[in-house]
């Protein structure tokens, strides 16, 4: 559904026809699963634990990961779209 979408804007803004950019999205999107699948997402957890710095590694020794979060405070709107993003 949302390629869908996404190749309508596109044919749009590119004055495409719809098959030809479902054609070029379509490559491209191949193209970047080619290239990107050799990356390392996340380093391997002997890799994460030599290099956590060593006071961090005596004050917990079993972490991997630290999850963080980010509050932004904006003003109040009606259109609770323009703030919302399922992205």
């Amino acid at each position: 559904m949302k390629q869908k979408v996404i190749t309508q804007g596109m044919s749009v803004r590119f004055g495409l026809g719809l098959h030809s950019t479902d054609v070029v999205f379509n490559t491209l999107i191949d193209i970047m699963y080619v290239k990107l699948c050799k990356l390392t997402i996340w380093p391997h957890r002997d890799t994460i634990i030599k290099d956590m710095p060593s006071e961090y590694k005596k004050e917990f020794p079993t972490s991997s990961i630290i999850i963080d979060e980010t509050e932004v405070k904006k003003q109040s709107t009606s259109a609770l779209g323009q703030m919302y993003s399922d992205q």
